[in-house]
């Protein structure tokens, strides 16, 4: 931080190597994401010492803190806001993630590795003097806790994001998110999957017959539906459209038997219509279209 802010808080005049002091004006707030206090903390500061010159900086101040014992429990709880005051302005804020289990203080922020380390090397410099350097460390680590704490990028952080994972938060207002909601589309808070294919029934074509990405049709398709009826190609034997599986519908299978111009009479998907349509038709004769017949 700039030293001018400081003047008068215990440094001298040039500033020596050996000027170190606690600072009334200054202080870290703890907090938690919601705005409840956790703690105040003051620093230590310190002169800056050019790492290759060993000259003091008569520009800039080290801000350090040290957190030890009791203070740790305030950086493993949950999202923590730790905001740097001056003189009752805030100068910067950052928000970090507790993950510790032993109250050591360690984890306290997960970030990947080498995205740590360009962030280290960045702030090393920093120490120099290299002002164009520090605004870089800055942007470096925002981004990554950015990508840490808001992984869906919809910009709530932490408790406040109801759905971590899904960008549009349940979309559907279902109370099940996007990104664990077998249907994120079509409300369908019961979440029924009578078929198992983890498609939900409410957006399923074949409520009754696998036909998802999980158990595509003999050509490959999810969900084929050639005439488009809202009646998937693999429990749909109404070829005629009247709601009903009937001598109609086995009339259209007769004509077409064999053919590979066949469409929506080509229940399995292979690209023809035999001996396998035929049995799908048996199945579904004399019932209603998309039935259930387990």
């Amino acid at each position: 931080m700039p030293l001018n802010q400081f003047v008068g808080h215990g440094f001298s005049n040039p500033v020596v190597e050996t000027d170190v002091s606690l600072v009334d004006s200054v202080a870290m707030y703890v907090l938690t994401d919601f705005g409840g206090l956790k703690g105040i903390y003051l620093p230590e500061m310190v002169a800056q010492v050019d790492a290759v010159t060993g000259a003091v900086s008569q520009d800039l101040v080290s801000l350090s803190w040290s957190f030890r014992g009791p203070d740790v429990l305030s950086l493993v709880s949950g999202l923590t806001v730790f905001s740097v005051v001056l003189d009752g302005t805030e100068t910067s804020s950052i928000l970090l993630r507790g993950d510790s289990m032993n109250n050591d203080g360690l984890g306290v922020v997960q970030v990947p590795n080498t995205a740590m380390l360009s962030a280290q090397a960045l702030l090393a410099s920093v120490f120099v003097g290299n002002v164009s350097a520090a605004e870089q460390a800055s942007l470096s680590l925002t981004q990554i806790l950015i990508t840490q704490l808001d992984p869906d990028a919809d910009g709530l952080f932490g408790s406040v994001d109801p759905c971590p994972f899904d960008r549009d938060n349940d979309a559907d207002g279902d109370g099940v998110c996007g990104d664990i909601d077998i249907c994120a589309g079509v409300s369908n808070p019961d979440q029924l999957d009578s078929d198992g294919d983890g498609l939900g029934d409410v957006c399923d074509n074949c409520r009754y017959v696998a036909n998802s990405a999980t158990s595509l049709d003999a050509g490959g398709v999810s969900q084929r539906d050639s005439d488009s009826d809202g009646h998937g190609n693999m429990c749909d034997a109404d070829f005629n459209n009247d709601g009903f599986v009937n001598f109609g519908d086995l009339n259209i299978l007769q004509l077409e038997f064999f053919s590979q111009e066949a469409t929506h009479t080509d229940m399995s998907g292979d690209g023809v219509c035999n001996f396998q349509e035929l049995t799908l038709f048996q199945n579904y004769f004399s019932k209603e279209v998309g039935a259930d017949i387990r």
